[in-house]
């Protein structure tokens, strides 16, 4: 058993890819990354630094580019969220994953 912390907190302020489907949505901008290699912010992309369960917290603003996200695992869907067609404006998904080390976890624009 490790007692090694893991967090990041990032956000895109550049929708630039609306309605394209199953490209990686660009958090480039990084608050915080502990150890400083776990989030990418040139691929946003999550890597695990060692074994464990891992909790994500999504929020997008989907009242213009975003019908739908989806938690990525190594390229596999974990966890989707919807735009509900209606008056939907925020998409928020959660999950908690357990992740090898190496493993990549990616936030991707879905239709």
């Amino acid at each position: 058993v490790t007692n090694d912390k893991v967090s990041f907190s990032a956000y895109m302020d550049d929708p630039a890819i609306a309605y394209v489907h199953d490209v990686i949505i660009p958090f480039k901008n990084v608050i915080t990354s502990t150890p400083s290699h776990a989030y990418n912010r040139l691929t946003s992309s999550f890597t695990a630094p060692s074994d464990g369960n891992y909790f994500f917290l999504v929020s997008v603003d989907i009242s213009a580019d975003y019908d739908a996200l989806c938690i990525q695992k190594n390229g596999h869907p974990v966890v989707w969220g919807h735009n509900d067609g209606l008056s939907a404006r925020h998409i928020v998904a959660s999950c908690v994953m357990t992740l090898k080390n190496g493993d990549l976890v990616t936030v991707n624009h879905s239709l």
